[in-house]
């Protein structure tokens, strides 16, 4: 026996009903409007509106009271009195009339002791049972003595009663009579309380055992305490559970609710029965096989606009060897696990390229999730079905130091690690094995290894971490599917790309975050993500009409369109927490990836606004080192800061960055250019004057230096200079020509002009023009250059670095205006003929008419074009962008198919 709890019990003073809660009279005034109901036109309606007078308001609201009350099959004139009676129980909270105020919110008064993991008996109980349960909360209401209830009782809840277990029903009657009936309910706090005491009660959770254990507490507390009111024990049970193991705790109320739970959630048990009677990898109809194997997944596999399902089978039918043997590799345990996901992955990336029959086609929703999801079904004796916002949820409902964040291998590992200590727990009670596992028949995987069942009850505590927040679930619902989500997301009316990387931004976070977090991490105020984020919510309600949330004294909020809240925890900085509702969440997920034809992932010149200390420079060393890098912020802003400082201050030494700080005095001339004046001592001539010269601000200077392409030396193995020139040739014409074929073998270039002979001289005559070409070639070319051989408009098809190809060019010009024969030394002489003799142009492979081009924009990027005839006549151009030659012309070729096939379907 707990000697500090019974100590405490021992002194505990009486509690009366009425001053310490108003559902005790509620309860009461529900079941006498009753009395005079035809009993036969009684159904589960009936029933949950008694079942829901118990449950507290922070939870089932005044207004969903009204709602149940107003779904009964009562007179209308009961209907009345009982309105008035909950308007009057909310105004009496309100004004603290109350003692048990302990889940107050925002200074609004609540009733109620007790949470609820459902709230309907629809499809969960029958009329006989309702008739029979309702009548007996008549009969009791009348009675005063304790034996004589207890066998009143004891004719109702047997096991043929439908819909409760002794959670629910010893709610509802300890609200109606308080000092007769007890609480064996783990969502008062602690399933212990009464082990804690030594009192031993026999299947607590079971309807039929309910009226026995009421005798043995009964017995107990008369022998022991001077209270009569069971609630002083609930009180008790608070303090016991703040001590407890909080999965266990979950382990009690997941038991208590198992007769509503499981026939919503045996669909699991049943899908990996049904892939474990299907799954043949030798199947000669792999395709149907697979079909088979997956058909009870459900949202297991599918849910929102994500189909995982739909294209794995998609791919058997067109590659059923393919896909075979990716599940080979993914079921062979001989390889780490993520390495077999992300080769599972890539193999879908393949299939999606080769097989996409419209341009809608983004993604193959092959996630780690859904991957995991197969491993599971194949081995769930050794997997769970992972998903990143069940490891959020549980680790927040029983407090586990998690640090992890969205699309991180690691979480999987994180996953199956707190999933076998959950299973630890489950294994040491038989009791919850023996329950659920009677519940499964034949069509049930059994679950030997109890890995399904330890997955649910994490599961069933995430539904309990989610009524933590405001508003509930059962409360408000904007009625906004993930479908719904994705077209707001990408209509810019609605959302702005602002709006959508805030929303980005806490979806990276885990879901959830203060506004004061995302300022700290991404900048800006935090009124700056309030106000955007409660702008955003306006336009959603103003396109869709959905509903909006209602506090407790009838306020509008728009913010729950989006999320769900809380209050901040204790170590959580900010004030109040947001947390994205399911749907908005997985429409972020499964967003299209985006097709940018600028490279740059913001605008160039983008101006960070704010007042002194919120973060503007701090910033520009992230956006500064994004931008030469050609990394989303995101990714930069996820780094250690001081490895992207360290970056920063090379890429300034490097001459890549250039910071300046503006103050009063900073005018055109400092900023672009102005006059300026020269002292004598600032010239090499002494003349004691003063002169003036234009010269170049900061801005101008640094626009200078960005001009030409900017070269790394470390990444530079063909010898460019430090600022090259980039020169474009025609070997005579475009396409294949005798000069082409000549230049390449030999490795010069050749640019016309032959009349002019084979020496260029200072008095030469243009008289068909080139002046300015020729002298170009000849002077202002030099080593380090880049030349460019033009095969088409918009491909090359050779490049050279200029080095002894500029230096024969200056011994001709020598020779010309000389009249003199210049000779080489004779070292260089023979660098050259060497260099001549292993000269290899970089040449490209000749392109077909139809084929498109592909260009290199700069050292990181190539682009490829393409410009067909549409139906209307006119070229409708389009492009891709990629890292390598190879890869970009792997994407030309999918934009060339999926246009052809879009001009198809138009003609």
């Amino acid at each position: 026996m707990n000697q500090e709890i019974w100590k405490k019990l021992k002194s505990a003073s009486e509690l009366s009903p009425d001053v310490h809660d108003g559902s005790y009279e509620l309860v009461r005034t529900i079941v006498s409007a009753y009395r005079d109901v035809d009993e036969a036109v009684l159904d589960y309606h009936d029933l949950n509106a008694i079942y829901l007078m118990c449950i507290g308001t922070w939870r089932h609201s005044y207004d969903k009271k009204h709602e149940a009350v107003h779904a009964t099959h009562l007179p209308e004139e009961r209907k009345q009195e009982l309105d008035h009676l909950i308007d009057d129980l909310r105004s009496r909270a309100e004004a603290g009339a109350y003692k048990n105020q302990e889940k107050a919110v925002s200074g609004t008064g609540h009733i109620g002791m007790f949470g609820t993991g459902f709230y309907s008996f629809q499809n969960k109980t029958d009329p006989k049972s309702v008739r029979d349960f309702i009548q007996m909360c008549l009969d009791l209401l009348d009675m005063t003595d304790g034996g004589e209830m207890f066998q009143r009782a004891g004719l109702v809840l047997t096991k043929s009663f439908h819909g409760m277990q002794a959670a629910a029903a010893s709610v509802v009657l300890h609200c109606l009579k308080p000092l007769t009936f007890p609480v064996i309910n783990s969502n008062v706090g602690s399933e212990d309380i009464f082990a804690a005491l030594g009192i031993q009660l026999e299947a607590r959770g079971k309807l039929e055992t309910y009226i026995e254990n009421c005798r043995k507490i009964k017995a107990f507390r008369d022998a022991n305490f001077s209270f009569k009111n069971y609630r002083v024990l609930d009180m008790a049970a608070w303090a016991l559970g703040k001590e407890q193991n909080a999965t266990k705790r979950l382990l009690a109320q997941y038991k208590e609710n198992l007769d509503a739970w499981i026939p919503e959630e045996i669909y699991k048990w049943r899908a990996v029965k049904c892939f474990q009677d299907h799954w043949n990898p030798d199947a000669h109809d792999f395709a149907q096989m697979l079909k088979d194997s997956l058909r009870q997944s459900r949202n297991l596999l599918d849910h929102g606009r994500a189909y995982p399902k739909k294209m794995i089978t998609n791919f058997a039918e067109a590659e059923p060897e393919t896909v075979r043997q990716m599940f080979r590799n993914l079921f062979s345990e001989d390889r780490p696990l993520t390495e077999r996901l992300s080769a599972f992955s890539l193999e879908a990336d393949g299939l999606l390229t080769r097989h996409k029959t419209k341009a809608s086609m983004k993604r193959h929703y092959q996630s780690d999730r859904t991957i995991y999801t197969y491993l599971f079904f194949a081995y769930p004796d050794r997997y769970y079905l992972y998903q990143f916002r069940k490891l959020r949820d549980f680790a927040a409902e029983i407090e586990y130091d998690l640090d992890c964040k969205t699309g991180e291998p690691q979480n999987i590992y994180t996953y199956m690690e707190l999933a076998a200590q959950v299973r630890n727990e489950v294994r040491q009670d038989p009791e919850l094995i023996q329950q659920v596992t009677s519940r499964l028949d034949d069509t049930c995987y059994q679950d030997e290894q109890l890995h399904l069942l330890t997955d649910d009850l994490i599961y069933f505590g995430c539904q309990i971490h989610r009524g933590k927040y405001w508003p509930a679930i059962s409360d408000y619902d904007p009625g906004i599917t993930t479908e719904d989500w994705q077209e707001l997301l990408q209509n810019r009316d609605i959302c702005t790309r602002e709006c959508e990387e805030i929303l980005e931004q806490i979806y990276a976070l885990g879901g959830e975050a203060t506004c004061t977090q995302l300022s700290a991490r991404y900048g800006n105020t935090p009124s700056y993500y309030n106000m955007s984020l409660i702008q955003l919510a306006k336009r959603v309600h103003a396109q869709t009409n959905c509903p909006l949330a209602q506090t407790e004294d009838g306020e509008q909020k728009w913010w729950p369109i989006l999320f769900i809240g809380r209050t901040a925890l204790q170590g959580q900085s900010g004030t109040y927490s947001w947390k994205l509702r399911d749907e908005l969440e997985d429409a972020l997920e499964f967003l299209p990836q985006k097709e940018v034809n600028n490279p740059m992932p913001f605008a160039k010149n983008t101006i960070l606004y704010g007042p002194p200390g919120t973060g503007k420079t701090y910033q520009t060393v992230n956006y500064a080192v994004a931008i030469i890098e050609e990394k989303s912020l995101k990714e930069v802003q996820a780094e250690n800061h001081e490895e992207v400082l360290k970056r920063y201050r090379q890429y300034r030494q490097d001459g890549r960055i250039e910071f300046t700080t503006f103050h009063q005095s900073f005018g055109y001339e400092d900023f672009m250019e102005g006059i300026r004046p020269v002292f004598a001592e600032d010239r090499e001539e002494n003349s004691g004057d003063v002169s003036y010269e234009i010269a170049d601000g900061v801005f101008k200077k640094f626009c200078a230096t960005a001009q030409p392409p900017a070269v790394d030396p470390n990444q530079n193995p063909y010898g460019f200079s430090e600022s090259p020139t980039i020169w474009k040739v025609s070997l005579a014409s475009t396409g294949d020509n005798p000069v082409r074929a000549y230049c390449m073998k030999h490795g010069c270039i050749r640019i016309g002009w032959d009349e002019y002979g084979e020496t260029i001289t200072d008095d030469m005559d243009y008289h068909v023009g080139g002046k300015t070409v020729l002298n170009a070639f000849l002077s202002r070319m030099q080593p380090g250059d880049i030349i460019l051989s033009c095969y088409t408009a918009h491909s090359i098809d050779a490049t050279h670095i200029t080095d002894e190809m500029r230096r024969k060019a200056a011994l001709n010009i020598d020779q010309g205006i000389a009249k003199a024969e210049v000779q080489l030394e004779p070292e260089r002489q023979a660098d050259i003929e060497r260099e001549q003799q292993t000269f290899v142009p970089i040449e490209l492979p000749r392109r077909r008419p139809g084929a498109g081009c592909v260009s290199r924009l700069n050292e990181h990027l190539w682009e490829g074009r393409y410009s067909p005839v549409w139906p209307d006549g006119k070229k409708h151009p389009h492009n891709v962008y990629a890292h390598t030659w190879e890869e970009c012309e792997e994407k030309l070729k999918e934009l060339i198919l999926e246009m052809k096939m879009e001009i198809a379907a138009l003609r």
